[in-house]
């Protein structure tokens, strides 16, 4: 799993709601609603795609499936690689 891609997938994916959300609060825009949810619905495809197929624990297999936020949330149980911490004495 890159987390720089599910990073972006899951931002993208808060982004857009947020959007149709406001458009909704507010002048609600029928073709923003027409373009921007079958976007928000792929983007919420691909970012619980990308976690069930990688080797992610169970625990972010499951907050993947919390609409609007679930892939934000899987990406911050799922384990970071390895950093290379330089000895500075």
């Amino acid at each position: 799993m890159s987390r720089p891609l599910l990073w972006w997938v899951g931002s993208t994916e808060a982004l857009t709601l947020a959007v149709l959300l406001v458009n909704l609060a507010t002048v609600h825009v029928g073709g923003l609603a027409a373009a921007l949810g079958p976007v928000h619905g792929l983007l919420y495809l691909v970012g619980v795609v990308l976690v069930w197929s990688s080797r992610s624990r169970w625990s972010a297999r499951l907050l993947v499936l919390v609409p609007a936020v679930g892939t934000l949330l899987a990406l911050r149980v799922a384990p970071q690689p390895d950093r290379v911490v330089e000895d500075l004495s």
